[in-house]
């Protein structure tokens, strides 16, 4: 009586719990302890770098730098010679690789990850589950749940040995990057992959929807619109300010010229060199895929 409740108590023991604008809770982690952990996994690298065991993780000799007022979930990792950049927040479990780099203000979801190579601008929002390797993403952009960027392209060759005539699929190298433009946001499931010849690119404000697949070596332009199912082939190059329906699809290496507006379910299997709108497989301008289909159903 006249001393403190157990419910003060508990108040003052309990955690400082934030919630972000990515929907999910977690506890703050003083900023000495956050130091010591990283310290800790610095020392961790140097002494597998002078084994002879880490492989290039982080530049030689520089440390890990994570920014005032971060927010670390559970479980969350921050690698060695990686640089956080203020402000940010990782869910639980969420991995931050070795050597990465991030702007301000960052938000990893629930075991997002940032793998090797990645380097990511200010307001970068990824949601659960997502993850980014070998990638270069842009100021303020979005990837939704269980959408990647940066993992290998479909390349693939029949290889036959000389000797035995033995026939066999070996996979062509695929060392490039992405770069994801500023403001783009990627949807739900969707994938780009690394590029073999040169980076995969997606302009800037260009918006995926939910499972959207763009090939290696593809290059998407500014303000573009990709519905959901939307394919690209791999080096095939679209435009600024293209819209293509759900489920429509661009052969590899062909090109979709500025402002073309592709339907649902279309199959673009040669060049569009004009403005306008196309429909149909093979791709065809939409009025006179609109006289095909009547021509039809008038002889039938």
């Amino acid at each position: 009586r006249g001393g403190t409740s157990r419910s003060d108590a508990s108040r003052r023991c309990a955690p400082d719990v934030s919630r972000t604008d990515v929907d999910f809770f977690l506890t703050k982690v003083a900023n000495n302890d956050i130091q010591r952990r990283l310290s800790q996994s610095d020392d961790a690298a140097s002494a597998q770098s002078d084994d002879g065991v880490g492989r290039a993780r982080a530049k030689k000799g520089r440390r890990t730098v994570v920014g005032a007022d971060c927010v670390l979930g559970p479980h969350s990792v921050v690698g060695a010679g990686s640089i956080l950049g203020a402000g940010s927040v990782l869910g639980a479990f969420a991995f931050f690789a070795p050597g990465a780099v991030a702007g301000a203000r960052i938000r990893l979801g629930p075991s997002a990850c940032v793998g090797p190579e990645s380097n990511l601008g200010a307001d970068v929002v990824m949601h659960a589950h997502a993850a980014v390797k070998h990638c270069d993403v842009g100021d303020g952009a979005v990837l939704h749940q269980h959408a990647s960027a940066g993992d290998d392209g479909f390349g693939f060759f029949v290889d036959e040995n000389e000797a035995t005539r033995v026939k066999c699929v070996k996979k062509k190298p695929q060392t490039l990057r992405v770069n994801v433009g500023a403001r783009c946001e990627i949807g739900a499931g969707s994938r780009v992959d690394r590029g073999s010849w040169r980076d995969t690119v997606l302009g800037s404000n260009t918006k995926l929807d939910n499972l959207v697949h763009v090939g290696h070596n593809a290059r998407i332009g500014a303000n573009v619109l990709l519905c959901g199912g939307v394919a690209i082939g791999g080096s095939a190059e679209v435009g600024d300010f293209v819209a293509m329906g759900g489920k429509s699809a661009a052969r590899d290496h062909v090109s979709i010229c500025a402002g073309a507006r592709i339907a649902a379910k279309a199959g673009v299997t040669r060049d569009i060199l004009k403005p306008g709108d196309y429909a149909g497989f093979p791709a065809v301008p939409a009025a006179r895929w609109r006289r095909d289909v009547a021509r039809r159903n008038t002889t039938e």
